[in-house]
């Protein structure tokens, strides 16, 4: 594949395929970029981001982000697991975000620990 862009390929692809791929098109996504704050004392060694859509979650750092891409454009639902009994999670935990076009959205779990 090599001179081949990614665009073309897929644009090959579908054409080939008669549009038996997903209809996500390229121009369909975004991306998201979960961040974690985390303050107090005893803090955990890191927590997992899950978000819908995905299959795998991620590691992310007491006080880290994590970026998930390509996001499909819409609503998805990120969640901030193994959250220690002695530290809460500020706001909603799963909470709705909204993935816009061609952006990378952003949100921030913030968390206190005793």
């Amino acid at each position: 594949m090599k001179g081949l862009s990614w665009a073309a390929w897929l644009v090959f692809v579908s054409l080939s395929f008669g549009g038996c791929l997903s209809s996500t098109e390229p121009s369909d996504i975004g991306g998201l970029l979960v961040r974690v704050a985390t303050s107090g004392n005893n803090l955990p060694d890191g927590y997992t981001v899950e978000v819908e859509g995905f299959d795998q979650a991620a590691d992310v750092a007491p006080t880290g982000d994590i970026t998930f891409a390509p996001v499909p454009v819409g609503s998805v639902s990120v969640q901030l697991t193994d959250v220690p009994a002695n530290c809460s999670v500020s706001g909603a935990n799963p909470r709705t975000v909204v993935i816009e076009k061609d952006t990378v959205t952003d949100t921030t779990f913030s968390v206190l620990c005793t």
